[in-house]
């Protein structure tokens, strides 16, 4: 065997290892993409879920002033702000009877974080999530309102609200059903659990 029938037999084995390497190296990146992708729904279905505790303690908070302004007595109803951080709301019957819980805060870190990566991904994930952010903006507007309406700076917006009510009651389905598509998405299930925390 001559130098010349060495020197195709190299080049060949060295493009076959070339090719070999950039397969592997492609079936990497492939597994990398996915794994990203799975870690990146996963934080947001926490999220979700996280936020199926916000609408279920804003219409708990909803609930019992509605039904606390339709009973007899006036109630009062105050919001306290620990140093923790929380939103605690105390309604306070006229024969002193009262009940008293936090209003969960709305997340969208993980969400708003990773918009433009999910806006790649395309599809039904990308429209699931860009809905579900613009569910919880909503979500978080009525939070704020709610706390602004528990005691306002001006006593004469009193007068709204029982539209404010109205319209928080008509709003809450479709941010729950939202955030639900959305939790679908990450985890092909449906959105029934909360988290707390």
């Amino acid at each position: 065997m001559g130098f010349q029938q060495l020197l195709p037999i190299t080049a060949v084995v060295a493009v076959c290892l070339f090719a070999l390497k950039e397969l592997i190296e492609a079936f990497r990146r492939y597994f990398a993409e996915r794994r990203r992708i799975r870690a990146i729904k996963s934080l947001i279905a926490v999220e979700c879920e996280l936020n199926l505790w916000a609408v279920k303690s804003l219409t708990h908070v909803l609930e019992t002033i509605r039904d606390d302004l339709a009973a007899e007595g006036k109630p009062e109803f105050k919001l306290f702000f620990p140093r923790d951080g929380r939103v605690r709301f105390k309604s306070t019957q006229g024969d002193g009877s009262y009940i008293g819980f936090a209003i969960a805060p709305v997340h969208t870190e993980h969400l708003t974080k990773n918009t433009l990566e999910i806006a790649t991904f395309g599809g039904s994930f990308d429209r699931a999530a860009r809905e579900a952010l613009e569910a919880l903006s909503d979500l978080e507007h009525l939070r704020q309102s709610v706390i602004y309406f528990v005691e306002p700076d001006d006593k004469d917006d009193l007068v709204h609200r029982e539209s404010f009510l109205d319209y928080a009651f008509s709003e809450l389905p479709e941010i729950k059903r939202l955030l639900g598509l959305l939790y679908k998405e990450c985890t092909g299930n449906e959105l029934v659990e909360h988290r707390v925390r």
